[in-house]
């Protein structure tokens, strides 16, 4: 029995002596409740690097309630705890605080707070001070200062003395006292002026006011030479800037512009100024100065005049050139054609014209509700017959859907690059190759129609001659 005893006991002792493995693994229930303390979390310095799903540590270089750190993820470290704590969850804390010595900075403090720690004598910070601030009597010696009360009747005091009475008594200028010599005070004015109760010689008040002036005068320097005093007249020419133009109504052929040169018309078209030559008569004579109206037309008008058509000849008065200007023109579509003669000798007439007029084109293409528009080669819409013309912008509309639109002259030149045109509309102002040559056509070429059924297109223009 001692035997076996011994031999527990041996065995026992082992077991206490014995160390975990470094590596070991539980299936089961561990019981540490009879131990008489536990060491379950290891105690580092420094997180490690690396860590398993579950493992934790306490950090003991952190604040007390930072110390639980586990691994949430692999190698990845969460601090658990409370990472601040309320005022109301600190127990035990003392009622009162012992005082020390210790600052606030000025932001510590509320607006309305001046701290000082003396008096000043006008201190630096102090900008201003306004007059109603200052509250409380008057001191003595100050109001003695300002009515002078101890100064006989009639004088002044020049100060006080350190009891508050006035010092350095005197009768100011004007005062009345008994060596003054003034016996009367006037005013005069400048003549616009006129000037009431002067003189004075006891009491009473000078009055001045303006005098009645003439209507649509002003108060004025001279009209010219040295400056002298101003005075009232009337405005001159010169009394305005020069970019001033005074007008109170409209004028018809007014009295006061003796004459208006032809160059100061601005934006008149050519044939205004032919239509004011044909109104004078056929006689040269009185015709402005080279010109003269043809009292018929010659066979070598324009093909195509009417007697809505005008000839205009003007003729140099130079023996040795003896060349002629001919105009026709059109007071209705403004076309008008000239050429140059030199006796029996004509030159065929060209057409002119100083102003484009703009245009615009408007056709539709397809139009069947069940039919969608064909991807089409060339589609002629128009042709510059009498006038060649500069395009300016191309509009399109579809029903719904989109299709892509090119016009394109008859030469074969693009005119833009593809616009998509759609339900909400498309416009190009960007036209590579806006010019149309007289002669030349305008169409239009599709692609990619897929549902449009109608196509709506706007092409505008200008012409030329």
């Amino acid at each position: 029995m001692g035997r076996l005893v011994l031999l527990f006991s041996l065995s026992a002792g082992a077991l206490l002596a014995q160390r975990v493995p470094s590596s070991l693994d539980i299936d089961g229930r561990l019981d540490a409740s009879n131990a008489l303390w536990t060491s379950p979390i290891r105690l580092v310095t420094t997180l490690p690097e690396t860590c398993i799903y579950g493992q934790s540590v306490y950090l003991t270089t952190a604040p007390l309630t930072k110390w639980l750190h586990v691994c949430t993820s692999t190698n990845t470290w969460t601090q658990q705890g409370v990472t601040q704590l309320p005022w109301g969850s600190i127990v035990d804390k003392p009622a009162t605080f012992p005082p020390s010595v210790h600052s606030h900075l000025a932001v510590d403090l509320p607006a309305t707070v001046l701290y000082s720690t003396g008096t000043y004598s006008n201190p630096a910070w102090l900008a201003s001070l306004a007059g109603e601030k200052i509250s409380g009597p008057v001191p003595a010696a100050e109001a003695l200062a300002q009515d002078g009360t101890d100064c006989p009747t009639g004088q002044a005091s020049r100060g006080i003395d350190t009891q508050g009475n006035a010092t350095g008594c005197f009768v100011p200028d004007g005062g009345g006292g008994e060596g003054g010599t003034v016996t009367s005070i006037g005013l005069s004015a400048p003549a616009q002026f006129t000037v009431l109760g002067s003189p004075i010689t006891a009491s009473g008040i000078l009055t001045m006011d303006w005098l009645p002036q003439n209507a649509n005068t002003v108060l004025a320097g001279p009209t010219s030479g040295s400056p002298a005093a101003p005075g009232f007249r009337s405005l001159t020419a010169q009394d305005l800037p020069g970019t001033v133009l005074h007008s109170t109504g409209s004028y018809v052929n007014p009295a006061w512009l003796s004459s208006l040169d032809w160059s100061k018309i601005s934006n008149r078209p050519l044939w205004m100024q032919y239509a004011l030559l044909v109104g004078h008569t056929t006689s040269p004579n009185s015709l402005p100065s080279g010109f003269y109206q043809a009292s018929e037309p010659d066979s070598n008008w324009p093909a195509g005049a009417t007697s809505w058509w005008h000839l205009l000849t003007t003729r140099h008065n130079n023996p040795e050139n003896n060349y002629a200007m001919q105009f026709a023109g059109s007071f209705f579509d403004q076309r008008f054609w000239a050429r140059k003669t030199n006796g029996s000798d004509t030159t065929p007439w060209s057409e002119i014209l100083t102003t484009a007029l703009p245009a615009q084109i408007n056709f539709g293409f397809g139009g069947d509700p069940a039919t969608v528009i064909p991807n089409t080669t060339f589609n002629n819409v128009w042709r510059a017959h009498a006038h060649s013309a500069t395009v300016t912008e191309v509009a399109c509309w579809t029903d719904a859907g989109t299709v892509s639109l090119t016009i394109r002259r008859s030469d074969g030149t693009n005119m833009h690059s593809a616009l998509t045109c759609s339900a909400t509309g498309a416009s190009t102002s960007t036209i590579t190759t806006p010019g149309v040559a007289m002669g030349q056509g305008l169409g239009f070429v599709t692609a990619s129609a897929s549902t449009v059924k109608n196509l709506s297109v706007s092409i505008k223009y200008t012409r030329s001659y």
